[in-house]
Formats: structure tokens, sequence, C-alpha cells
């Protein structure tokens, strides 16, 4: 399991009680999601021009009530290069539209002009496209609702921690 950094536990110290273990935190921007050995704490912080807010919400992992884990990876369903080739397609037809319009065909030259720059939108954004945003969710027993929380792409640490906390506290004796 990877450290958790200075700056991670400084955000997280004034929540953490003495005798409770960090264990592994993601900080964003606007929130921080920590496991420590007994619970999950979703730390959201925002810096206005006039106010600063701070909400926590913290879940329990010692309780009964907690039956187990569901861990997420959404994963790109199209390749890349696929969305790549139609972009590429999308610019030779326009670029066969604009030669018509040269030679007098006025529609293939005004299509030509729309579907130029459309493939170049096309091309950079399957560059500029992130996938892969992780997800765990903590099943919760009775009425009680289940707890998720979404992390963004490839920060798999969180949920694992999750995940590894509620196997250790809920082993057998």
């Amino acid at each position: 399991m990877a450290a958790v950094s200075e700056s991670e536990t400084k955000v997280l110290d004034p929540h953490i009680p003495n005798g409770e273990r960090l264990i592994e935190a993601y900080c964003g921007d606007e929130e921080t999601i920590a496991v420590t050995d007994r619970r999950v704490i979703d730390l959201r912080h925002r810096d206005g021009d006039r106010k600063q807010e701070t909400e926590l919400d913290s879940t329990l992992l010692t309780t009964d009530y907690i039956v187990g884990t569901e861990y997420e990876q959404e994963k790109e369903t199209i390749p890349p290069e696929v969305e790549r080739a139609i972009a590429v397609i999308v610019g030779i037809v326009g670029v066969v539209g604009i030669a018509f319009g040269i030679t007098g065909e006025m529609v293939g030259f005004g299509l030509g002009l729309v579907l130029l720059p459309l493939s170049a939108l096309l091309w950079y954004f399957t560059e500029a496209e992130e996938s892969g945003e992780v997800s765990v969710t903590l099943r919760r027993a009775g009425d009680l609702p289940d707890k998720t929380w979404s992390l963004p792409k490839g920060e798999t640490d969180v949920p694992q921690a999750i995940s590894e906390q509620v196997a250790t506290l809920n082993s057998p004796a």
C-alpha cells in the first residue's frame, strides 16, 4: 500500500483523533477521501472570495451493518484508433467536398467547410478523452443506504484500502 503524503496528512490531521491510524488518502482540488483503520472520511473543501466551506462525512467500518464492498472501474469501450479513423474519414470527405466546391458545386464546398473542422474536433477530443473513473460502494445491511465514492482515472489505492479494511474488520475471530 502506498504511503500517505505529508500534504494529505496535514489536511486530515485535525479530523483524525489520537489512536486512529490513517491508511490511505486521495486529495483532489475540492475533495479528500481517506481510509483509516476505523472509517472512511469524505472531506469536501471549497475556498471562495468571501467564505471557506468544509464538509466532513464519516462512515464507520466497524459496525455489524457493513456487509461488503463493490469496486468498479470504467474502461474505454471504443479504442482511440477507431475514433481517429472516423475523424480521418470525415476529413477526407470534407476535402473531397471542397474539391467539388472549387469546380462549381457550392453544396459540396459548404459540406466540406463543415466537415473539415468537425474532423479536427473529432481528432482533438479523441486525444483529450479521459476514461477510467474508479468507484467503490460500501454495502450496508437493513434499511441503511449504501455509500459510494468516485475517484478519477487510476486512483485505485483508496478503493482497495476500503475493501481491505472491510475484509479485515469482518474476518472471523
